[in-house]
């Protein structure tokens, strides 16, 4: 039939389901971890964090001296300005 029988597998055809079975099971687990990591709540990067937290950010960066009180009054405005 198929040479079952005989031993007809040589260490290639080895080598060839060994390496093709760990491509399938690096799909699944690639898939699952990618499902998971999908459907978990907090993890997908939504767009453009909200206005309150991007002020909240001015402010650290102003408490740090990253940005100056002009810097931060106008990106101030520009953040009151920007639609919801």
């Amino acid at each position: 039939m198929c040479g079952w029988h005989m031993g007809s597998w040589n260490a290639g055809n080895w080598l060839a389901m060994c390496l093709m079975m760990l491509v399938f099971w690096s799909l699944v687990v690639g898939g699952i971890i990618a499902l998971v990591h999908h459907f978990s709540p907090g993890t997908r990067l939504a767009g453009p964090p909200a206005t309150d937290d991007t002020r909240e950010v001015l402010r650290l960066r102003l408490a740090k001296g990253e940005i100056d009180e002009a810097e931060f009054a106008k990106l101030s405005e520009v953040l009151s300005k920007a639609p919801r």
